[in-house]
């Protein structure tokens, strides 16, 4: 027996018909003419990650000067000789009208196909019309070579976000904005790698009572303290990113970066630019300055991650600007293949070689670099028992240096406050708008019992005296510290998304007989002291809080609460127990793809992509993600993988989320399944009609859905007979 296949709509018009009658009178030679992978963007010279999701675009000449309707085809890709798994892939968009003079810049010039690849060298072989559908002059050309692309390993890059609570305007920014799968929507459409963790902070938001326009250096050292120390004093990995959240669009510049690279950045969550922002200001902590650059090349959203809120296509016009031009909306922008390249160069996102990070006890050094008048302001000094030191800078404009009493230097580092930063809003007139100031912070290393008593800030190159802290007579004393429980309190700033709830209220007052000005952190600990959670951030010497239980790990009975006092190198520490029993929490869980509302073509690829962390367990292994359908039942379990058999209609997706202690979250979507036959028979999804196929017919008979061939409204033996004739 020969495998027959056809392409057909499942319902032919007259209009159908006609058009393929003309076809067959006319000189067509179907076969493949290009072939374009693209994760963001289809330079064939930039490198492909393993395990991101990829559109590969085939392209067909046809040896007509007329398009040539109802052209499909099937895509297999082999790695060591055999078909990976969900091999063969069907296009995403299916059948076209395949033209004469195809153009990339039009989606549906080509056939489009959606493959989550592994790592390693892969072959790819295209069939056009491989049922012979199509009269042609010459059918020994419709399967392709193979064409050959290798798949690199990229690493899951660690992403925590933190929405700021701020009281000058705004208070804490909704959730629509931040939550995965919305927030970080551009950066995973532009910058391919093995998975984006990106996740909340395990903290409450961070509240912000200054005016981000004179506050953005300091709001940039709250972050990275957060990142450097806070993460993983509170017992979870340190993240190689961490964003800082806005409501609206307060700050001048769109957003702003800690350094060209980096580390923290903070942006808005203006509806038409937030997505943007914050793939911009990450290009900036992957060392990337602002250019003028074009995309070059038609760019592709292989998940549509900016179907919301926008609702923007797929593809972006090679004339949109690169990410790094500076004040764009993001509707303006998408990718050029110099930013891609540096994003897959950057040591964050390749794959762990083994190497540790070197971690020291460190004394924490940060300020605000005035570049009108060549000021250096310090903030008080941060002590971290283990921290990353910052790296020498051989070429750096500035020594740091920590001294003991006896003028002792037990650490230094020389680092570089850089210069005036670029604005990230609009040029004027064609140049920049620069920042008049930056942002100094350099972790030193010291030794673990040392007492700093001096901390000098020098010109590397003449030695000058920049800036200083001293030590003062008098350390902080903690006059007052007091925590509890109470049940269904509103928690202060907490926006339109907060509804009453269980919270943790602490109240605190600290003096100083010196007169020097106080910075207070109240820490949590659920476990009698092995991790150290910040829950209120930056406050003064007196205050109160209300810390939603939601937004901490839970305590298995007693809880520790600490107020750290500083007043620039002195710290005073105090604790108080708050005995309770805590709920723990359910996970954080998320769907990335496929997007609410959205169509499919029956048989094309599927994507489904969740998006998981705890606040107890952290990165959810693939195990605990579990997918359904309201028609198909369980479709598999895993983060992120490719189903191609959902039956015509509308279905409504669950994916379950489920940690370590068995808690679980479940999110749904609903997607619509279009029908249309790719081949006639094949009921398995391998393109081919065999004994698969007629014990899944078989096993539906007297039932409607798949396997009904011949539309009757059910499966009988008039499907039978069709799947026997395709055989």
């Amino acid at each position: 027996m020969t495998t027959c296949f056809q392409v057909r709509a499942a319902c032919p018009t007259m209009a159908v018909v006609a058009a393929a009658a003309s076809t067959a009178l006319a000189q067509v030679d179907l076969a493949l003419s290009g072939m374009y992978f693209n994760q963001g963007n289809n330079f064939t010279t930039t490198t492909l990650a393993g395990q991101c999701p990829t559109m590969v675009r085939a392209r067909f000449s046809t040896g007509s000067t007329s398009a040539v309707a109802g052209v499909d085809a099937i895509l297999r890709v082999f790695q060591n000789g055999e078909e990976i798994a969900g091999s063969p892939f069907f296009s995403v968009n299916g059948p076209i009208a395949a033209p004469a003079s195809p153009n990339l810049a039009t989606i549906d010039h080509t056939l489009n196909f959606i493959v989550v690849p592994p790592q390693g060298s892969l072959e790819f072989v295209v069939e056009v019309d491989p049922g012979d559908a199509i009269t042609e002059t010459d059918e020994a050309d419709n399967v392709s070579p193979p064409f050959a692309r290798s798949f690199l390993c990229r690493d899951i890059v660690d992403f925590a976000y933190v929405t700021v609570d701020y009281t000058p305007g705004g208070g804490v920014p909704s959730t629509a904005y931040t939550q995965p799968g919305i927030g970080e929507g551009f950066l995973r459409g532009i910058y391919p790698v093995g998975e984006w963790n990106y996740h909340r902070v395990p903290f409450a938001p961070l509240t912000w009572t200054s005016n981000i326009n004179g506050s953005n250096d300091a709001l940039l050292t709250e972050l990275l303290d957060i990142r450097q120390n806070e993460m993983t004093s509170a017992g979870y990995a340190r993240p190689d990113f961490i964003y800082g959240w806005l409501p609206g669009n307060p700050f001048s510049g769109n957003g702003q970066a800690s350094g060209i690279p980096g580390y923290a950045a903070f942006g808005n969550t203006d509806n038409s630019r937030f997505q943007r922002t914050l793939a911009h200001e990450i290009g900036h902590c992957f060392g990337l300055s602002h250019t003028s650059n074009t995309c070059l090349q038609p760019g592709i959203d292989v998940e549509h991650h900016l179907r919301n809120p926008l609702n923007l296509a797929v593809l972006h016009a090679a004339g949109q600007s690169d990410v790094m031009v500076a004040g764009l909306l993001t509707n303006q922008a998408w990718v050029n293949q110099s930013t891609i390249n540096a994003e897959l160069a950057d040591s964050r996102t390749q794959c762990a070689l083994g190497a540790t990070a070197f971690e020291a006890p460190v004394l924490r050094v940060a300020g605000q670099v005035n570049h009108a008048d060549d000021s250096i302001t310090l903030v008080p000094a941060q002590r971290f028992p283990a921290g990353e030191p910052t790296a020498i800078d051989p070429a750096g404009d500035l020594i740091v240096r920590v001294l003991d009493a006896t003028g002792a230097e037990l650490g230094a580092v020389r680092t570089t406050a850089g210069s005036c930063r670029e604005s990230c809003c609009a040029q004027t007139k064609g140049k920049s708008i620069l920042h008049p100031t930056s942002l100094l912070y350099a972790a030193v290393a010291m030794p673990g019992d040392a007492v700093p008593s001096r901390v000098e800030v020098l010109d590397a190159r003449t030695g000058r005296l920049r800036a200083a802290i001293d030590r003062t007579a008098h350390a902080p004393v903690i006059d007052q510290l007091t925590a509890g429980l109470d049940v269904g309190m509103a928690t202060v700033g907490g926006g339109a998304d907060a509804g009453p709830e269980a919270c943790l209220r602490v109240a605190w007052h600290a003096s100083d007989s010196d007169g020097d000005s106080l910075r207070t952190t109240i820490l949590y600990s659920p476990d009698n002291g092995h991790r150290w959670i910040p829950i209120v951030h930056g406050a003064t010497g007196e205050g109160e809080a209300l810390i939603p239980l939601s937004s901490i790990p839970a305590s298995r009975g007693s809880a520790i609460v600490r107020a750290r006092v500083q007043d620039g190198l002195d710290v005073t520490d105090h604790d108080f127990v708050v005995t309770a029993q805590m709920i723990g929490n359910p996970p954080d869980v998320h769907i990335i793809t496929p997007n609410a509302s959205a169509s499919h073509s029956e048989w094309s690829s599927v994507l489904l992509h969740a998006s998981g962390w705890d606040l107890e367990d952290e990165y959810l292994p693939d195990a605990a993600f579990s997918w359904s359908s309201s028609i198909d039942g369980a479709l598999g379990t895993g983060r992120e993988f490719v189903v191609k058999h959902l039956s015509p209609g509308t279905h409504t997706i669950t994916l379950l989320g489920t940690d370590l202690d068995g808690q679980s979250t479940q999110v749904q979507t609903v997607v619509t399944i279009v029908p249309r036959t790719v081949v006639v028979g094949d009921l398995s999804g391998d393109a081919l009609v065999d004994g698969a196929d007629l014990g899944a017919l078989l096993a539906r008979w007297g039932l409607p859905g798949r396997g009904d061939l011949d539309g009757s409204g059910q499966v009988d033996g008039g499907d039978l007979g069709l799947l026997l004739a395709a055989w």
